[in-house]
């Protein structure tokens, strides 16, 4: 006699859904430096064009330097205490980074702004975690589709 079909939980495509649009907003705050750093530099912050682009460097890599100093540990936080707290500290932290970063008055506060955004923003690695959680027990083709899909979210 043939197998039956295996059968799997529904899948959660409004929480799908939710967390992609949680990590593009979160990705945009990240990025959105980007094209307008180095004129804010020059006319914000008055550093010299010979230092330009010593300073954008600086100050683009400080997020991911926080990132990496402290990913495992809110990784472990994540596990302990569970993923949304630590998604909800991520993206608390990047609003309140964005929003003060235009107020920086020299660059190695920017620096410093952009490094506490990273080491307090685990969202990417929380969000695959998340969502690896939420699609356990769904059919496993559309989970692998979803958590493929997942790193195309920064892109967007």
């Amino acid at each position: 006699s043939p197998r039956p079909p295996p059968t799997y939980a529904p899948f959660p495509w409004p929480s799908v859904i939710a967390l992609y649009l949680f990590i593009i907003a979160d990705a945009s705050t990240i990025m959105s430096t980007f094209p307008l750093l180095p004129l804010f530099l020059t006319s914000a912050l008055h550093t010299p064009p010979a230092h330009l682009g010593l300073a954008t460097g600086t100050v683009v890599s400080a997020f991911f330097i926080g990132s990496a100093v402290t990913n495992a540990g809110l990784g472990h936080a994540a596990d302990r205490h569970g993923r949304r707290p630590v998604l909800l500290l991520g993206i608390l932290a990047s609003a309140a980074c964005t929003f003060l970063f235009p107020l920086v008055t020299s660059v190695p506060m920017a620096v410093a702004i952009r490094f506490l955004n990273g080491a307090l923003n685990a969202n990417a690695s929380t969000g695959k975690a998340y969502l690896a959680d939420i699609t356990r027990g769904a059919d496993p083709h559309y989970r692998a589709v979803v958590l493929g899909y997942l790193g195309a979210a920064f892109i967007v």
